[in-house]
């Protein structure tokens, strides 16, 4: 397997940006897998990238994705979230994902994601991070930036038991409603049979 030309010219440009991180983008084992859409990494330090994805990326922009996924290696996202009680996966990737965009931004240039990235031709090592790396929570917890990945975790946790409850219970309020209804109804029906009398029409 060889890696395409556009892969690794991105990783050269990352390791421009973090020369201190040079052995580490390198050391990661690319591993192509269509349809993925994106890039991603497991704790066996392989990255998995979609052939299409790394093609389509600008290479300013695709450099700071592949720090992005060094990042959750260097932090060791993947055994932090062996040892917590409960293993929400996808909350634990926001929450991880908060923690590396937030340190990423401060960093590197920002851009729209819906404008045509510039190609830094006087820049070999310049990265950029768009608009659509930044997650937003959307439940009221404050994402403070000092805060560490468990604190994100265990907030996201509970705001979604929280929001999870709520609708449950606005659920049971209306099934009571409805079957209240509807036994009131019975009543009515009980209440009329043997009966000549019509009840009144509207």
């Amino acid at each position: 397997f060889r890696e395409s030309n556009s892969l690794r010219a991105a990783k050269i440009r990352a390791a421009r940006k973090w020369k201190f991180c040079r052995n580490a983008i390198f050391s990661m084992l690319s591993v192509p897998v269509h349809g993925l859409g994106t890039m991603a990494v497991d704790k066996y330090w392989r990255l998995y990238y979609d052939p299409e994805f790394v093609e389509e990326t600008p290479e300013p922009v695709l450099a700071t994705v592949i720090l992005h996924e060094l990042l959750h290696l260097l932090n060791k996202h993947h055994r932090r979230l062996e040892e917590q009680e409960r293993q929400d996966i996808k909350a634990w990737n926001i929450a991880a994902d908060y923690s590396i965009n937030e340190m990423l931004y401060d960093e590197m240039l920002s851009y729209r994601s819906d404008a045509r990235c510039p190609e830094f031709k006087n820049s070999k090592d310049a990265c950029v991070i768009t608009d659509d790396f930044i997650q937003r929570w959307t439940g009221p917890y404050q994402i403070y930036k000092t805060a560490s990945t468990e604190s994100h975790y265990r907030q996201i946790v509970k705001e979604r038991e929280e929001e999870n409850a709520e609708g449950s219970n606005n659920q049971q309020a209306n099934s009571r409603e409805i079957r209240e209804g509807g036994e009131g109804d019975q009543r009515e029906d009980r209440g009329t049979e043997g009966s000549n009398e019509q009840p009144d029409g509207l």
